[in-house]
């Protein structure tokens, strides 16, 4: 859902190129993540007292 919830948003809100991410509480499955990278987004996920994949490039 959250992938097309950014998509959706990126019409809307300037910059029109602006990196999309997806932050999640906890890493997600392979699978998952895999298809967050393929759409071109970044992802960032709590993993304990960190955030994992900030900042994202």
């Amino acid at each position: 859902m959250a992938i097309g919830q950014l998509l959706d948003y990126r019409r809307h809100v300037p910059p029109k190129d602006a990196r999309l991410v997806v932050v999640l509480p906890e890493r997600p499955e392979d699978d998952l993540a895999g298809l967050i990278e393929s759409a071109g987004m970044g992802l960032v996920y709590e993993d304990g007292d960190k955030f994992v994949g900030w900042p994202v490039v």
